[in-house]
């Protein structure tokens, strides 16, 4: 039985259009606006400072600054001449991604990306002949930077950190295209996942602390920043909120909801919303419709985070091509809503890009291997071993081979997980036949595979995006960092697997310095996001080992998959129904809000 976090709420009382007003600009328009609820879905740190709503006690507390934190990540599309047809489509590069200073850390190509889903689908005779047609590549290039460590930095600060990049010898020898030659269409600046800090965890304000502010004051918060940045944890967040916990919203269907930002938590928000009956929502956006200022050979499709660029490109596809530059890519675990996505309508000639390799193709996804293998490490020691460790790591990471006594400088993403998974596991212990415990490690990642899904059970249970009830959970996922995390609790073994499924979207580094809570890694990578990223024999092995009553959590491997026409266009599906006259969502474009006032009262009991 899943426990209501609610439990113990009285039900809130609401007036019908009292509790809240809103003082807004549009255009040359002023006006003032009685509202019965709240819902705050943009950011409650900058889009709403003290001058615009007073916040409370604990609102200050919780989004304040020095406990809620945040990166900054900027993507970049250009249009570059073509690199060779073997190269990959995907590559990333840990050591620059551990900077966080806003280097450049990876790269896909979304002609490539377009071409290898075509091939899977037996549309086109072969990928090299389709290649040969093909002129230019899209390609969108990613930057990380944290601010508390590096300094903030503007767009442009990080544009001219790129060119700097791209012109330097050393990202020529991982970045196959020439820079001089490429084409800059547009970027994309945002500050990126609002979290709490390891300092802060450890004494409070949490995600729990956001439940129990939840419905007082007419105000509830369904920004990203309460749970996770993905949409599916919004989604998540969402249902777990106000589908089972009612009272919190007005018990009156035909009061007016004013919901507050436009991006991917209102929208949902009022998807919802209007499932549960409620005739009058209204969306307040700061953005025009439509306004994202994309050159005319882009299509721009955007909502909050989600950038989605829509480009020809014929010698391809007859369709047009996206490139995400926002919200991307979807695993296993977003099936359930892209069901509910389906069932209504939001996916209306979309369909799911299968993202994995595909026999024959070239390799989809690389890891550079810079700074990951210490010279005195456990690779290098299996390498040193000779013909037996040597042909043991040819196998591990064909169809490459070992040049001399050295791995490639990057290498299959999936080789690598199981390389570096062995080099950190090791790291600091007996290597004496060292050759066996190579040899043997399929079994210890796959036990140590079995543990972290066992250890996720216990503090998450099938709770998503977390656990209702605070006191499940580990403490120590509020105070250790991600890598004293992995260390104490013997998980060592999957840091290669954390590096590209964790890190690569942006969530923190698994650096040994790191700041990032483990509390976030656990949110993010759940187990069905863990086996995305696991090779078919480790996969069964972890079939054979998991107990059976959690057997249904590991199913056939899944696999990664983007969407034909881009996260944008489902946006635009959605807002389509909205602008429907007899609708209840109306959502009201280019709006300055300037000032926000709220009946202050005693709210609801604490959840927990």
């Amino acid at each position: 039985m899943r426990l209501n976090i609610f439990n113990r709420r009285r039900p809130v009382k609401h007036k019908p259009n009292k509790g809240v007003n809103i003082t807004t600009k549009n255009g040359s328009e002023r006006g003032r606006t009685p509202y019965g609820c709240l819902i705050i879905a943009c950011d409650p740190q900058d889009q709403l400072k003290d001058d615009v709503m007073k916040k409370t006690g604990p609102e200050r507390k919780i989004f304040s600054k020095q406990n809620m934190t945040s990166f900054t990540m900027q993507t970049t599309l250009i249009k570059v001449p073509k690199a060779d047809p073997g190269e990959v489509t995907v590559r990333f590069f840990p050591k620059m991604l551990n900077k966080t200073d806003g280097s450049v850390y990876g790269y896909r190509s979304e002609t490539r990306k377009e071409l290898i889903y075509k091939v899977s689908q037996s549309r086109v005779p072969s990928f090299d002949q389709l290649f040969r047609d093909v002129e230019f590549e899209f390609i969108t290039i990613y930057q990380f930077l944290d601010p508390t460590k590096n300094g903030a930095k503007s767009k442009d600060e990080l544009s001219d950190m790129l060119d700097k990049q791209m012109n330097d010898s050393a990202t020529k020898k991982w970045f196959p295209y020439n820079w001089s030659d490429a084409e800059i269409l547009t970027s994309f600046h945002t500050k990126y996942f609002d979290h709490f800090q390891l300092k802060a965890l450890k004494t409070n304000p949490n995600n729990w602390d956001i439940l129990d502010i939840q419905g007082k004051n007419n105000t509830i918060y369904v920004h990203a920043s309460t749970a996770f940045e993905s949409v599916l944890h919004i989604y998540w967040y969402i249902e777990q909120l106000v589908v089972s916990h009612q009272s919190i919203l007005p018990r009156d269907k035909d009061c007016k909801v004013a919901i507050i930002g436009g991006g991917p938590s209102g929208l949902l928000m009022a998807r919802k919303l209007v499932q549960m009956g409620y005739t009058d929502i209204t969306i307040l956006e700061s953005k025009e419709n439509n306004s994202g200022g994309a050159p005319p050979e882009l299509t721009e499709r955007y909502a909050g985070k989600t950038r989605t660029f829509l480009f020809d490109q014929t010698s391809v596809s007859k369709d047009k091509i996206p490139a995400e530059l926002g919200t991307c890519y979807l695993s296993p675990a977003y099936d359930n809503m892209i069901d509910d996505f389906k069932r209504t309508g939001l996916l209306k000639g979309q369909d799911r890009v299968r993202f994995d390799q595909v026999d024959g193709l070239p390799v989809l996804r690389e890891i550079v291997i810079d700074d990951q293998f210490s010279s005195d490490g456990p690779i290098m020691n299996l390498i040193q071993k000779g013909t037996p460790g040597q042909e043991l790591l040819d196998k591990a990471i064909a169809p490459q081979k070992l040049k001399g006594r050295q791995i490639p400088h990057a290498i299959d993403a999936t080789a690598y997980y199981k390389l570096k998974g062995f080099e950190a596991y090791y790291e600091g212990k007996d290597l004496d036949s060292v050759v066996d415990k190579f040899k043997r490690f399929d079994l210890v990642l796959a036990k140590t595979i079995v543990k972290y899904v066992l250890f996720h059970v216990k503090n998450f249970g099938t709770n998503r995006p977390f656990a209702p009830d605070r006191k499940r959970v580990n403490p120590d996922l509020f105070r250790l960092n991600i890598p004293q995390f992995l260390e104490k609790y013997n998980f060592k073994a999957l840091l290669g697997t954390l590096q590209y499924g964790y890190s690569v979207q942006g969530y923190g580094s698994t650096a040994p310095d790191s700041t990032m809570p483990a509390f976030y890694l656990l949110m993010w990578v759940t187990p069905g996001i863990l086996i995305v990223h696991l090779e078919d024999q480790i996969l069964e092995k972890v079939k054979e080992l998991i107990p059976k009553h959690l057997a249904p959590i590991i199913h056939e491997k899944p696999v990664v998959t983007a969407f034909t026409k881009g996260w944008g266009t489902v946006w635009d599906t959605l807002k389509e129904q909205f602008e429907d006259e007899e609708h209840p969502v109306h959502i009201d474009h280019g709006v300055d809000i300037k000032r926000i006032t709220r009946l202050h009262r005693v709210g609801p009991k604490k959840i927990i």
